[in-house]
């Protein structure tokens, strides 16, 4: 009988040592995802206070152009675009009204008011690295697709034998059940009220 009760318990710290192993070297191995998931996430949660890929700047620029729309050409528009340093950014341009010209470049575009006179310049840059995290967060290719899916699903197994990790009144017999409960409890007060 005690040959039954040493085997239970030898198997039963084995799967603690697997599980502990298991949480260990997943958390290890995953880290720079969950950082670079976390990190982009509350940069793309807040999307409505700024942008989270990309600098916005405007400013006003005046090219003395005529107002007739018939007399501006390719060779204007590239002899304006020389003056304020855009002319290799140069895309294409249209009239999006009878006084309205809109000049797109490669990282921003110039609309600019014939009648007025002026216009203005809104330049586009990438944000230093939140742009490349946010990228991967949105998978942009299957091979990304796959990453995240294996991603996610250890992250399940992360959470998994984490509840498993402590024992006794710490673990999930003990207070770990209540914590348990609060975490399925806010998400769903939450859906109830939004």
């Amino acid at each position: 009988m005690g040959y039954i009760k040493d085997f239970y318990s030898k198997k039963k710290r084995n799967y603690r040592k697997l599980n502990r192993n298991l949480h260990r070297d997943l958390g290890n191995i995953f880290f720079a995802l969950i950082i670079i998931y976390s990190v982009s996430g509350l940069a793309i949660n807040h999307m409505n206070d700024w942008n989270p890929d990309f600098v916005v700047e405007k400013e006003e620029v005046k090219f003395n152009l005529p107002t007739d729309k018939s007399k501006i050409n390719d060779e204007l528009i590239f002899a304006k675009l020389e003056e304020i340093g855009e002319k290799k950014n140069f895309m294409l341009y249209d009239f999006p009204s009878e006084s309205k010209l809109k000049i797109y470049l490669k990282r921003g575009s110039i609309l600019y008011n014939l009648d007025e006179n002026k216009g203005e310049f809104e330049k586009i840059s990438r944000r230093f690295v939140l742009y490349h995290i946010n990228m991967m967060h949105r998978n942009p290719n299957i091979f990304w697709t796959i990453i995240a899916d294996v991603f996610a699903i250890c992250l399940i197994l992360i959470s998994i034998s984490g509840i498993f990790m402590m024992k006794g009144k710490k673990g999930i017999k003990g207070r770990g059940k209540w914590l348990i409960s609060f975490g399925f409890t806010l998400p769903i007060i939450l859906l109830i009220i939004l």
